[in-house]
């Protein structure tokens, strides 16, 4: 049958204050012999821990670098919890002495040195065994079961050892008492000494057993509330970083529908321009140069009429729609109509037929008009 256990233990020696403020001393965590334990039922039975094993190699084992917690916890200690649970730790350097079994500790927790300090010096070793209910004698005294396998999870701080022990830490010369380690007298009240705790706030006065209970649920409540407000935090501050991520995920959409919106326009702005310089460098070929001063700055539609009257003379646009206007434009362009009937390189004079000097309608003057158009409908930077 595999069970729990806790048992009480004492330091020999004394407790050392190390120049980090941590606790360290060596501790007794048990011993062969016969133990008592209470039943649900208020009767007693006698367990027998003997030497093959406590001191079985994979028992000690166990025993190495465990840790060392304020009170018992509800639960063992495991990874999930011994961050909270924890005040310290067991060393590796376990030893036998006759019948006692030895190992250093360290509190190095701050919660834990402050209950030492406030005198909470007694121990007590929380473990599994498999409990074989076999009785008989041993030494002279009589058993109902022997437990085996034993394998160690914590060593606890504790207000008072279980009925029947005594066990507490020696800090200094000036308050050490001997520890008398008398476990489980036959004359010893099984009831143990009392204790005073808070209750809602009112101080009674309970058998010490009750009172390292209640002890133990304070501290796993205060340990638990202290986890929560860290795991609350730790919520918090996640949040806070996910609503942070998220506004740096809309600004930069914002960002990039901005640019593209931006690099529509360019191409709306390009494209005008293009078409505006062509429509300017096509009425040029159209025109003379007088001609085409007074329509250079006019409105596309103006243009587009000035050269369909020009290559139809007696047109009327009065009502004509600009789809109509641009269609007739683009015809006249697509024929490449010069204005005038004589080389396009020349521009004549309406009221003469003598052919005059051309006025910039020379190629380069159209590409260097044509490019003109271009940049100055280009978007400044």
């Amino acid at each position: 049958m595999n069970i729990s256990r806790f048992d009480t233990s004492f330091i020999t020696g004394k407790m050392e204050k190390t120049p980090e403020g941590f606790y360290r001393g060596n501790v007794t965590v048990t011993r062969t012999g016969i133990f008592e334990y209470r039943n649900a039922d208020g009767t007693i039975r006698r367990e027998l821990r003997l030497p093959e094993e406590v001191f079985a190699p994979e028992s000690i084992e166990t025993l190495k670098m465990i840790p060392v917690t304020n009170l018992h916890p509800m639960q063992f200690v495991n990874s999930d919890n011994a961050h909270v649970l924890s005040i310290g730790a067991t060393g590796e350097n376990a030893s036998r002495d006759d019948q006692l079994l030895n190992i250093p500790i360290t509190v190095t927790h701050k919660q834990g040195i402050d209950s030492i300090d406030a005198g909470r010096r007694q121990l007590s070793l929380g473990y599994n065994l498999e409990l074989e209910p076999t009785p008989g004698v041993y030494n002279g005294q009589n058993y109902d079961a022997i437990q085996r396998k034993i394998r160690y999870n914590h060593l606890a701080l504790v207000d008072a050892a279980r009925a029947g022990s005594v066990a507490s830490l020696r800090i200094d010369s000036q308050d050490a008492i001997a520890v008398e380690y008398e476990m489980f007298p036959e004359n010893k009240n099984m009831d143990g000494g009392s204790m005073k705790v808070m209750i809602n706030g009112v101080e009674v006065e309970v058998n010490d057993l009750v009172g390292s209970h209640i002890a133990a649920i304070n501290n796993r409540a205060d340990a638990a509330e202290k986890d929560a407000c860290g795991t609350k935090a730790k919520s918090e501050k996640m949040q806070a970083e996910l609503d942070e991520a998220n506004d740096k995920l809309q600004k930069s959409e914002e960002k990039v529908a901005a640019n593209a919106a931006n690099s529509d326009s360019e191409d709306k702005i390009v494209a005008l321009a293009k078409s505006r310089a062509e429509l300017l460098v096509s009425a040029s070929k159209r025109m003379n140069a007088d001609e085409y001063k007074l329509i250079a700055d006019k409105p596309d539609r103006e243009i587009m009429v000035a050269v369909i009257a020009k290559a139809r003379p007696g047109f009327n646009a009065d009502g004509k729609s600009l789809d109509y206007i641009k269609a007739r434009h683009d015809s006249i362009v697509e024929d490449d109509q010069p204005a005038n009937p004589t080389d396009s390189q020349s521009t004549f004079n309406a009221d003469s037929s003598q052919a005059r000097k051309p006025e910039q309608n020379n190629d380069e003057d159209h590409a260097s008009a044509y490019q003109r158009q271009l940049d100055s409908f280009k978007p400044k930077a």
